[in-house]
């Protein structure tokens, strides 16, 4: 490759905007009834449709040989999208025969894309070309990878993951649980005053975990900034198994003052005794399940805990706090209720961990559609989905 190509192709790479998706990729096939519709072609280019800030685009060719999102000027000239948004562009494209093509600028408008099960909306920034096409955008081979879409010259059709809107793959995927529906509260006895426990010391390599965890706890919209709280904890940070240190927060003094909640838990034995007969199994595990229950707005300011340079309160319910296993088991029993008289299994481990289903497979939409409902987010990378009798994890059979 040339040196000019090669200067090329970093600038047109560089126009992707946002981080590497790590996300793990489920599976994706064609189904025969897809070629029902399909007129018999000799490998003819698939071409979609895509909605573009609520406008439906026609003839959007996906070109798996070009390395550029591409929108042509006739497209651009719309309504919708307004010449401010139009960014210069300082590099070149060359067409097919060598000539070099028009560059107006690039853009970054929100693009949603469907296969009429699933769909997917996404930035994506699009290089404004002003030449003539019979289609209105091009899209290049990164952004096909980008959205996980897989195409099929034979079925003139494209396809994307379903569901993964279900699935959480870092604390800013979860939008939480609709506080109208369920929230944490905390009862009081009201004959406990409020503490406001003595600040701890740590030394300069704790202040920085204390530090780094309290900013990833902002980051991700579970705490806020307080003044002048009746209640007052410590932070402690528990080294784990792998080395790692975890912050919690002491809330010894705020549990005592709260009644227990002696809300129903699963029995262990009987999830097992009733997933025995099941031919299929499917375990599902929800991401930071605690965290995606808010706490009630009067009862946030208890929560306070002192950090390095402020204090903060939850937003969410934390680890920690009494009655939490009792309050996310409820929120489990009202959500997946319609399946625990059908052969379904919920059970609520320790902290965030799975909650067991036997379901079958042809019931497993019911359930997708279920849990976006109330928002609840999942960790796909501990779930399981239609496994056998020896892909049950160890821990249900122990």
């Amino acid at each position: 490759m040339t040196t000019k190509r090669k200067r090329y192709a970093r600038v047109v790479m560089s126009l992707e905007t946002g981080d590497q998706d790590d996300s793990p990729e489920p599976d994706l096939y064609f189904r025969k009834a897809y070629l029902a519709d399909v007129v018999p072609h000799d490998n003819d280019s698939v071409v979609i449709l895509v909605i573009i800030v609520g406008r439906r685009v026609h003839r959007v060719l996906i070109d798996q040989g070009s390395l550029t999102v591409v929108m042509f000027w006739s497209t651009f000239v719309n309504p919708r999208l307004s010449p401010d948004q139009l960014r210069p562009h300082d590099g070149c494209l060359v067409g097919f025969a060598g000539d070099h093509v028009e560059v107006r600028g690039y853009v970054d408008p929100r693009t949603t894309f469907s296969d009429k099960e699933a769909a997917r909306t996404i930035v994506m920034r699009y290089v404004v070309v002003n030449t003539p096409s019979a289609y209105n955008l091009l899209l290049r081979r990164p952004s096909i990878s980008k959205l996980g879409v897989v195409a099929s010259t034979k079925h003139m059709k494209m396809r994307i993951a379903q569901n993964m809107s279900t699935f959480a793959w870092s604390s800013t995927d979860m939008s939480g649980i609709d506080p109208d529906f369920l929230c944490h509260r905390l009862t009081m006895d009201t004959r406990v005053r409020p503490v406001l426990q003595r600040r701890r010391k740590f030394n300069e390599e704790r202040r920085l975990i204390i530090r780094a965890e309290t900013q990833n706890l902002m980051n991700a919209n579970h705490i806020r900034e307080i003044q002048y709280p009746e209640w007052l904890a410590n932070v402690v940070l528990v080294q784990k198994s792998n080395g790692k240190w975890s912050m919690c927060v002491d809330f010894t003094d705020l549990n005592k003052a709260c009644p227990k909640d002696s809300h129903p838990l699963p029995s262990i034995d009987s999830l097992v005794d009733s997933a025995s007969g099941c031919h299929l199994l499917s375990f599902l595990d929800t991401f930071s399940g605690y965290n995606q229950i808010r706490m009630h707005p009067n009862d946030e300011s208890k929560t306070a805990f002192m950090a390095e340079f402020a204090s903060y309160c939850y937003k969410a319910m934390p680890f920690g706090l009494k009655n939490v296993g009792a309050t996310y088991q409820h929120l489990m029993d009202r959500i997946l209720s319609p399946y625990s008289t059908n052969s379904a299994s919920l059970c609520r481990w320790h902290g965030p961990h799975p909650c067991g289903e036997g379901i079958a497979r042809d019931r497993s939409e019911e359930l997708f559609a279920t849990i976006a409902k109330y928002n609840l987010k999942l960790n796909l990378e501990k779930c399981v989905f239609g496994g056998r009798g020896w892909e049950v994890p160890r821990i249900f059979v122990d």
